[in-house]
C-alpha cells in the first residue's frame, strides 16, 4: 500500500496539497493573464493594469477571502437582499376580469 502512494518520482503524493490556490512566487496564479499582458504589450498602462491587479488580490486575501469568494461576495452585493424565484417577465400580470366580485349596490 505505501508503494501505491509514490508517484512516478518516488514522492508521495500529498493530496491535501490539491486545494491549495496555485501561486508564482508571492502572488496568486491567476495574474498570469496581467503578467502575459505586460510581457505581450509593454505599456504603461499595461504595467497599471497590473499593479491594480496585485493590490485588488492583495487586498482580497488581506481580507480573508479567495478569489471566487470575493467575486460571490461581489455578485450578492450587487444583487441586493431580495431575490425573486422568478425573473420579472414570467410573473403573471394581475387582471380583474370581473366575475370574481359582487356588484356594489348603492
Amino acid at each position: 500500500m505505501a508503494e501505491s502512494s509514490f508517484n512516478i518520482y518516488g514522492t508521495p503524493i500529498y493530496w491535501r496539497e490539491t486545494v491549495r490556490t496555485p501561486r508564482l512566487l508571492i502572488f496568486d496564479a491567476r495574474l498570469i493573464f496581467f503578467f502575459l499582458l505586460l510581457t505581450l504589450h509593454l505599456r504603461l498602462w499595461t504595467f497599471i493594469a497590473l499593479l491594480l491587479a496585485c493590490c485588488a488580490f492583495w487586498l482580497i486575501e488581506r481580507y480573508g477571502y479567495a478569489f471566487p469568494n470575493a467575486l460571490r461576495a461581489i455578485r450578492s452585493l450587487v444583487a441586493g437582499r431580495q431575490r425573486p424565484a422568478l425573473p420579472g417577465y414570467r410573473y403573471r400580470s394581475m387582471i380583474d376580469y370581473g366575475f370574481e366580485t359582487r356588484e356594489v349596490q348603492g
